[in-house]
């Protein structure tokens, strides 16, 4: 009963559909935007390559910030 209500209470602060909507509106830069780098990992995945390197984005050892602690 907790549970529904307070999922109710996060509906109605920001409904499932915007999250949606702001996936998609990523997803399309993704897609067509002009950052190359979903086609490249999508090539290495499909044909089973190794990529040459780790992304920044995944790689937050190498921003300069030290270790990262989980």
């Amino acid at each position: 009963m907790k549970k529904r209500l307070i999922r109710e209470a996060d509906e109605r602060e920001k409904p499932l559909s915007c999250y949606r909507e702001e996936e998609l509106s990523r997803m399309k830069l993704n897609f067509y935007g002009f950052d190359t780098s979903y086609h490249i990992a999508r090539y290495y995945f499909v044909h089973r390559t190794l990529p040459f390197r780790t992304p920044p984005y995944l790689a937050k050892h190498r921003r300069g910030q030290g270790p990262q602690k989980v």
